[in-house]
């Protein structure tokens, strides 16, 4: 089998991150021969996991940095000896501004580099005449990369898909078959306490959404939410609510918000994998988040100023009324 020679490198490391470059991914894979590429990140991103079933993603290296074996120059020989190996003729820096990753790849020997060009990278980068103008390099790192992309002349599709697997496809159908549509997703997880919206709120829209539209309440989350999602279940079973906690499997998790009508739920991976799915999404935004649906394909709702936080970043003051309202304007209920 012909493996991938081009390499991108896509440092930030949660799963949303992951969903977030995939049109990126996707549109270098198409300017090789081999239609793949390799990809350098980091561990949180699960990338491994949620790249297995697609053919575009040869496979997924990872960046083990902060406190890994990647740190220090000592580190980042090694893992150049790991890239050697590999013999890429060609590498993309999606939209970091680090010298780390340029001068990686001229220790790894790959022949052509291509990055944004910000500071010190541009002593290691090919393609001068494609680096990023200093106003894009200000900009949010999917613009950023967005703009490498069309430097090289590489066009994005607007909608890129995230291949589960037909494991993953059977095992969400399994655990819905007893279910009644339509379905719709509220997703509790996330890996930052000052994004999670309050559990009694999740509670509260349900409510108001199957007032609205009947149906079965999906709560989705990780192994660290077990306990909360499985209170939102019980809590709305008790109201006579059709509803079930979903955690395990991520790609069964994914496979399950497939078949959602819409999702709600924090700035998370979850959240964020919506579009690539085909499912309309709703962020839940704090005082102090970045309103990430501007650049994706995504819908927001966020809390403006307020002169009493109660809490870091105030989600506890976007009230569950609000977010309905939101869902009413959107015509989603």
């Amino acid at each position: 089998m012909v493996k991938a020679k081009t390499l991108v490198i896509q440092p930030l490391q949660g799963i949303g991150d992951y969903m977030w470059f995939i049109p990126h991914l996707h549109a270098l894979a198409n300017e090789t021969p081999e239609k793949k590429v390799s990809l350098l990140t980091r561990p949180r991103s699960f990338a491994d996991q949620l790249s297995a079933a697609d053919s575009m993603i040869d496979d997924v290296i990872w960046l083990e940095i902060k406190k890994g074996k990647h740190d220090s120059f000592a580190g980042l020989w090694r893992l150049a000896q790991v890239l050697r190996e590999k013999k890429y003729t060609k590498a993309y820096i999606l939209h970091s501004r680090s010298l780390r990753y340029p001068l990686l790849c001229r220790m790894a020997g790959i022949p052509k580099i291509y990055g944004p060009g910000m500071g010190l990278q541009k002593m290691l980068l090919h393609g001068a005449n494609t680096f990023l103008q200093k106003e894009d390099q200000k900009k949010h790192p999917i613009q950023r990369a967005t703009q490498v992309m069309k430097n090289h002349g590489v066009v994005l599709q607007d909608v890129s898909t995230l291949h589960l697997g037909a494991t993953a496809e059977k095992a969400a159908e399994e655990l819905l078959a007893h279910m009644s549509p339509p379905y719709f997703s509220l997703c509790i997880g996330s890996s930052e306490s000052q994004k999670k919206w309050p559990i009694n709120y999740y509670i509260q829209l349900a409510e108001m959404i199957v007032r609205k539209k009947r149906g079965t309440i999906l709560i989705l989350g990780g192994p660290s939410e077990v306990a909360e999602g499985k209170n939102i279940e019980m809590a709305l079973n008790h109201k006579k609510i059709p509803a079930f906690f979903v955690s395990g499997d991520l790609r069964r998790t994914l496979g399950v918000l497939k078949r959602a009508t819409f999702i709600v739920g924090n700035d998370t991976g979850v959240t964020h994998a919506a579009p690539r799915l085909g499912v309309k999404g709703l962020v839940l935004l704090g005082q102090s988040q970045v309103p990430i649906h501007q650049y994706t394909n995504l819908e927001g709702v966020k809390i403006g100023p307020s002169n009493k936080v109660i809490t870091p970043n105030a989600l506890d003051q976007l009230f569950p009324q609000m977010v309905m309202d939101k869902l009413i304007h959107l015509g989603w209920v």
